[in-house]
């Protein structure tokens, strides 16, 4: 699954609001709880934004991976 939202539409409770969605997801269908034991994230380590939404829901900094993502001009 991926979840972005545009620059241009940020700090508009967006992000929060796909990211509860997908918890209330998991918390009403059992069977996905049963399958799902671990949310992990990649952002990109320039995405400072990224990584402070993240970590303000909870999220921790587990492993830099160096060089993972191919980023085109």
């Amino acid at each position: 699954m991926t979840i972005g939202v545009l620059d241009e539409c940020r700090k508009l409770g967006i992000g929060s609001f796909l990211l509860q969605s997908t918890y209330r997801a998991l918390n009403t269908h059992p069977e996905w709880q049963r399958q799902v034991r671990f949310v992990y994230l990649h952002v990109a380590d320039y995405n400072d934004s990224a990584i402070r939404f993240y970590a303000k829901n909870g999220f921790e900094k587990l492993k830099v991976l160096k060089e993972w993502y191919t980023i085109f001009e």
